[in-house]
């Protein structure tokens, strides 16, 4: 059976407002306590964040200058109407003439023209491509767009498109290499059920001798397609007396390391001019990235680790050891010198300066000079064992990472995180128990004052009945 509890009734006192009370005196301190230790650890692991997102950019930037390629990029300058160039790490540096005598094409072959419900004839044709052959059977009942189709969809294509083109004289079937240069060009054989392998009737229309074929080899008879384009290679000659033959208009390697595109033939003995050297402006701007990246990262250092006496704000890395071994160690690092025959011995030596605040300052200037006259010094400053940028992303790599120093710190602050919710909930329980259990008190007391008060009452109305009991209004 339900009861009904209004906690108060029995002795006039307001039990749930005291009893509220007596748990907030526990809960408010605590919940403020609990409250501070969160922001302040939450305020460390997000200062961390930024503290290791920036060493890993500046450790990304230094690994860029620690590695060879960097100083083995080359540019080419040349390009022009009749072909574009680019340009790998094995060029050596040098100027050379190239002139365009032909441009790599497919070939493309039509057939005499047939009205549409024409049919193309009965028999086998076989389609060779560089060697590749597809062979097709016809019954007597396909028209040229069939005809076109069949080519199409065959799987085994052997590299060829089929349209057709309607003019004048009706439709023709235009077949057309997908690869272009002289290996590509198109053979077609037919055995025709006419038993004519070689007039201009039935499907024996359609045979075609590739010009190019071997004269010694077996081939088809009868070239009944109209070539209305010949299948060619490119042609381009080199300082004037190296000529390179190519089945594509692409170039590769003619020069060691360097790419020539074909576009356009040259007029006759018309050339144009290529240059290879090598690309310092790599290095230049891979040291402006480091520059950048080390004062990101120290002034990320300095703002999470700085005590400001006149605002009051106080960084939340303050007192961190991490903060101060890791900045002490990149400085370290940035300042030693090494072992040069040339005058390119550390950073100072290239024109990359720390001014008063701590932060580099680059002369473009000077750093220009080096790079453009002592640019295997600066190799050797930057790359290899004991350069300066091993080290320090050696140095790095201790903090950055999963497996760092920083984000082993970081998983302790949230372990300390997950302590404090721990914490919270065993409180949030007491605190449920205390309450129940005030209540108890509370309710137990309101119950027994109710009684006195009702004995009390019926006491005095029993007095009040008594005979001699004179009563006295007011």
């Amino acid at each position: 059976m339900a009861t009904i509890s209004s906690p108060g009734i029995g002795s006039g006192l307001d039990v749930t407002g005291i009893v509220t009370g007596l748990v907030q005196a526990e809960q408010v301190p605590f919940e403020a306590r609990i409250k501070d230790q969160e922001d302040t650890t939450t305020n460390k692991i997000t200062a961390l964040g930024s503290l290791v997102s920036a060493a890993a950019a500046f450790e990304d930037a230094a690994a860029k200058l620690n590695s060879s390629s960097l100083f083995e990029v080359n540019k080419i300058t040349g390009s022009n109407d009749y072909f574009t160039t680019s340009v790998d790490s094995t060029a050596v540096a040098g100027s050379y003439s190239v002139e365009v005598k032909s441009l790599a094409q497919g070939q493309k072959l039509a057939s005499q023209g047939y009205a549409s419900d024409d049919f193309v004839g009965s028999g086998t044709m076989t389609i060779d491509v560089n060697g590749v052959d597809m062979e097709l059977t016809f019954d007597g009942t396909e028209t040229l767009s069939d005809m076109k189709d069949m080519i199409n969809d065959a799987q085994d294509n052997p590299g060829l498109y089929a349209s057709i083109i309607t003019d004048d004289d009706g439709q023709h079937l235009i077949l057309n290499s997908r690869e272009v240069g002289k290996d590509n060009a198109i053979s077609i054989s037919v055995i025709d059920d006419d038993a004519d392998n070689t007039d201009s009737l039935g499907l024996s229309a359609f045979s075609f001798l590739d010009p190019n074929a071997d004269p010694d080899s077996p081939a088809p008879v009868g070239n009944n397609m109209n070539q209305t384009q010949a299948a060619s290679d490119a042609v381009i000659v080199i300082d004037g007396a190296l000529t390179v033959t190519q089945s594509s208009n692409v170039f590769k390697d003619a020069i060691e390391g360097v790419t020539i595109i074909a576009k356009k033939v040259n007029d006759e003995n018309d050339t144009n001019t290529i240059s290879v050297s090598q690309d310092t402006s790599q290095v230049g701007s891979a040291l402006a990235d480091f520059a950048a990246a080390y004062n990101t990262f120290l002034e990320t250092s300095v703002t999470l680790g700085r005590v400001n006496t006149d605002s009051g704000i106080v960084g939340p890395l303050v007192g961190e050891s991490i903060l101060r071994t890791l900045t002490s160690q990149v400085r370290n690092v940035l300042s030693e010198t090494i072992d040069s025959q040339g005058g390119v011995n550390s950073l100072a030596s290239l024109g990359i300066t720390s001014n008063r605040e701590g932060l580099l300052e680059v002369d473009e200037s000077v750093l220009a000079n080096q790079v453009n006259d002592n640019f295997e010094d600066v190799k050797a400053l930057f790359v290899g064992d004991n350069g300066i940028m091993n080290k320090l992303t050696d140095s790095l790599s201790g903090y950055t990472g999963g497996g760092g120093v920083i984000q082993s710190k970081i998983d302790s602050y949230k372990s300390t995180l997950d302590r404090l919710s721990i914490e919270r909930e065993t409180f949030a329980e007491k605190m449920t128990a205390l309450e129940a259990r005030l209540y108890t008190q509370f309710n137990t007391m309101d119950l027994l004052v109710g009684q006195l008060n009702s004995t009390g009452d019926y006491l005095q109305a029993q007095l009040d009945n008594l005979p001699g009991v004179v009563r006295q209004d007011n």
